[in-house]
């Protein structure tokens, strides 16, 4: 996986994880939606500079897909530059287990307020 560079000083990266049911499934390659998104999540943040901001956010995790709840959603690591927050992330990232529901509609609009106002560009991205 070829991941873009995401260097400039300053920037801030808010990293959407889909940890909803549908990320059992399993992929032609044998492992699931969720453990490539792992990967996925991994690759980029090794990818980033030390000095860039980043945060993660799940959805999907929480609670019992019965109940449908579009508010499952939870900002499971706030922003901190990769270096300090890195280990963290990926501590987090890696104990996920998928479950509930996809609250996809309500979570793109709370995922872009999410994002710092007042830093410089921003990226989003969502697995």
């Amino acid at each position: 996986m070829t991941v873009p560079a995401l260097a400039e000083a300053g920037r801030s990266v808010l990293v959407v994880l889909d940890a909803s049911g549908s990320m059992n499934a399993r992929l032609p390659e044998g492992q699931t939606r969720l453990e490539a998104a792992k990967a996925a999540v991994g690759d980029l943040v090794g990818s980033l500079a030390p000095d860039t901001r980043l945060a993660l956010r799940v959805y999907g995790h929480q609670v019992d897909p019965d109940q449908k709840n579009c508010q499952d959603s939870e900002l499971v690591a706030g922003f901190a530059p990769v270096s300090e927050g890195k280990a963290a992330l990926l501590d987090k990232a890696a104990g996920l287990k998928a479950r509930g529901y996809t609250p996809i509609t309500s979570r793109c609009s709370l995922q872009r307020r999410t994002l710092p106002r007042n830093r410089a560009p921003s990226a989003l991205w969502c697995w």
